[in-house]
């Protein structure tokens, strides 16, 4: 009988079930309300039960000393409503009277099948994290989960939960991240398309009145298309930040400063939209992308305005079309007004 003196003179015999932690810890949860848990945990913890249970009964058919110390107790005593050996050491601790090799098999097999999960949602953290272009303070807020080496019922739930966190936020980020890419994609035509043809004096000449009138078709189209991808792309970072409280942001800046960017310089309608910015920026532009009032009876020192990004001759075309934002760019963008 549990605390009679026979029984704390076989505990002194026994092994100490405390002294493995992973298997301690499962024996904490066995007496739980586990089954009140999540679906995925009640499977967890029924197949490491399992597995606990099968290492047991192997033990038993290779060692005649573990089989008759338990051979001496009534059934009742030792085994569980199924039949099988009773972890959860109630109303009695018997784990212990198996041998201490066996014991640490247990332990063992605890740790390795709760680490097996815990890489699972560690892969699935790593995706979702690349998938969402997440920002360096991202990264390091996971930083201690992913790096931990303990494999405890509390560490499957984190890893789980934050996994599960991560993957819902990729969910909403990824169709996102693809239509900005099919713009950036478009940026990159226009932009290609007016290298090839300004300063290409030849199209001049008679004879090719026929090329000139296609680009200008072309720029016309641009226009209008890159309109309704602009309107398209802020409409849908803006619904994205009422929906989540946060800008959506690529690498940790936020993409509806990287569009105020791209946009600079390039004029807000008609025919030419499409254009790259002058060499020579506009005053009045400089000022309204510094926030200030475009009047020119308003004296400004040029040298206190900030620089946009592509008069400090930085790409803002590639950004999500890029595996990482440099440095530089992420670190000139902290600076946009």
């Amino acid at each position: 009988m549990k605390g009679s003196p026979a029984a704390e003179r076989m505990a002194k015999y026994m092994v100490q079930v405390s002294n493995y932690p992973s298997l301690q810890d499962f024996v904490t949860v066995l007496n739980t309300a586990w089954d009140e848990t999540p679906e995925w945990e009640q499977t967890l913890i029924s197949s490491v039960k399992d597995a606990l249970q099968d290492s047991i009964e192997a033990h038993f058919k290779k060692n005649g000393m573990a089989r008759q110390k338990f051979a001496s107790m009534p059934e009742e005593a030792w085994k569980d409503e199924t039949g099988r050996f009773a972890l959860n050491e109630e109303p009695r601790p018997l784990i212990g009277y198996l041998d201490k090799k066996q014991v640490g098999a247990m332990d063992k097999i605890v740790n390795e099948m709760f680490q097996v999960d815990i890489a699972a949602c560690r892969i699935r953290i790593n995706k979702s994290l690349k998938d969402c272009r997440a920002s360096e303070a991202d990264e390091k807020s996971v930083e201690e989960l992913l790096t931990r080496e303990n494999a405890f019922i509390a560490d499957v739930e984190e890893h789980r939960e934050t996994a599960d966190k991560w993957e819902a936020a990729a969910q909403l980020k990824v169709p996102i991240m693809a239509t900005l890419k099919t713009r950036e994609e478009f940026l990159e035509e226009v932009d290609h398309f007016e290298k090839a043809s300004t300063g290409d004096a030849s199209r001049f000449k008679g004879g090719n009145s026929l090329k000139i009138n296609d680009e200008n078709k072309f720029r016309a189209y641009a226009a209008k298309h890159l309109r309704n991808l602009n309107e398209e792309a802020i409409q849908i970072l803006l619904n994205y930040r009422q929906e989540t409280g946060a800008d959506f942001e690529v690498d940790g800046v936020s993409y509806l400063k990287i569009i105020k960017e791209q946009k600079f310089g390039r004029p807000e309608s008609g025919p030419n939209l499409a254009r790259k910015p002058a060499d020579k920026i506009d005053m009045g532009l400089k000022k309204k992308y510094n926030k200030m009032r475009p009047s020119g009876l308003v004296a400004v020192d040029p040298s206190e305005l900030k620089l946009s990004l592509y008069e400090q001759g930085i790409d803002t075309n590639k950004v999500v079309l890029v595996d990482k934002l440099s440095e530089e760019f992420q670190e000139a963008m902290s600076l946009v007004p």
